[in-house]
């Protein structure tokens, strides 16, 4: 989708669902890593991607970078820091008592910086805005909820308050995918059909410009053959004095011919009768 449209949203939305994908695929972490720890180190580093991938596809679902441009800057600066810090404390320091507060801190900036691109970027009115909170609300829910004491909640429906957490938040997380992967097959359907518009439109200029080439191509041939009749008509009229020219030539040679001729016997006889 990304290669036909050039759409970073659908870009960073797929990768968000791949990061994803390995963090809460059973295979990769029951599997792979117990029969493998050493790729664990490598794996939770892509899987700390997630977070990167999703706050630059609220960058680009709510276009900050048009709107809020100084924001924008911020949270580019701030994700990729905040995934480099933690990068280096996951291999280098992955035993420090220190490491969880520190992700702890970084995880409580990630959420407000998100908090405060949705809440600026709410003031542009727009379709994109209702689709996330419909995709997002059931989550938001379950967060909230989260913080609902375990031991009530325990004593009520009797089980783990952690693993209804779980079920319910995996839901929530999925109802979100669904609703942003049809609307961005939506989208991606009217760009599309827009850039079809854009092409057609093009043609019909093409088209139209073709026709006005033609049209001034016919003009231009007009007027050529026009001056090519009028200069063909000026030679022939030329040609016709010339003619007319070389025949007095001719006509005038062939008179002083004659005459030169008829002079000759002439003075003969002039010269014949002066001397009889």
């Amino acid at each position: 989708v990304y290669r036909s449209v050039k759409n970073k949203v659908n870009l960073y939305f797929s990768l968000f669902l791949l990061c994803l994908f390995f963090e809460y695929q059973p295979f990769f972490g029951g599997i792979l890593l117990s029969e493998h720890p050493f790729v664990k180190e490598y794996l939770i580093l892509l899987i700390l991607l997630w977070g990167v991938f999703f706050m630059f596809f609220i960058r680009h679902y709510f276009k900050v970078f048009e709107y809020f441009p100084r924001w924008d800057k911020f949270l580019q600066i701030f994700v990729i820091v905040m995934y480099l810090a933690a990068s280096i404390a996951v291999v280098f320091w992955s035993n420090s008592p220190w490491v969880e507060p520190i992700m702890g801190m970084f995880y409580a900036v990630y959420l407000l910086s998100l908090i405060i691109t949705v809440l600026i970027s709410a003031r542009v009115k727009g379709e994109h805005n209702k689709i996330f909170y419909i995709a997002l609300s059931p989550l938001f829910i379950v967060l909230i909820t989260s913080f609902i004491s375990s031991l009530v909640v325990d004593d009520i429906i009797g089980v783990e308050w952690s693993d209804v957490v779980n079920y319910i938040g995996g839901g929530a997380l999925m109802w979100a995918v669904v609703v942003f992967s049809k609307y961005l097959f939506e989208d991606y359907g009217k760009q599309q059909q827009q850039i079809l518009q854009v092409q057609i439109e093009k043609e019909k200029e093409q088209v139209q410009f073709m026709a006005l080439q033609k049209i001034a191509l016919e003009k231009e041939v007009t007027e050529r053959t026009q001056e090519l009749k009028q200069s063909l008509e000026e030679l022939k009229a030329t040609q016709a004095q010339l003619i007319q020219s070389e025949k007095m030539a001719s006509l005038g040679e062939l008179t002083a011919g004659i005459a030169h001729e008829i002079q000759n016997p002439l003075n003969f006889v002039n010269n014949f009768s002066e001397v009889s």
